[in-house]
């Protein structure tokens, strides 16, 4: 597990939220919480602009599959963001924003939540 003090102060921070069981709606409803893209809910891209003053800009989402008897099933989804910050302490609140937000705004049925740090290996 990295340190926050080792993360550089621009980079990538992927969030991954693990469903507890399967419906229909999980994968549109989570894409919405995580990315903010219905005008009726705060996504997490919005708190942490509101909680830290630094923009948390969404990249891609993915969703985790598996194959369950013949058909494939999310079990889960993720939402990699853009960061830049001035200093490590900044970066902290920003990662203990995303810990609050999952607290404050999960659904039941989200089980639990990981965050990856993602390094940018070559881009325009």
């Amino acid at each position: 597990m990295k340190k926050i003090e080792d993360l550089p102060n621009i980079g990538y921070l992927k969030v991954i939220v693990y469903f507890d069981g399967y419906e229909g709606n999980y994968q549109n409803d989570t894409r919405r919480k995580l990315d903010g893209s219905s005008p009726r809910i705060i996504g997490l891209n919005q708190y942490i602009m509101e909680k830290t003053g630094y923009e948390f800009e969404p990249e891609t989402f993915s969703l985790l599959r598996r194959v369950v008897g013949t058909q494939g099933r999310a079990f889960g989804a993720s939402h990699s963001y853009r960061y830049k910050v001035n200093s490590k302490n900044d970066l902290e609140k920003i990662i203990t924003s995303i810990k609050d937000w999952f607290n404050e705004n999960k659904y039941k049925w989200w089980s639990r939540f990981e965050l990856e740090y993602c390094e940018l290996i070559k881009g325009d």
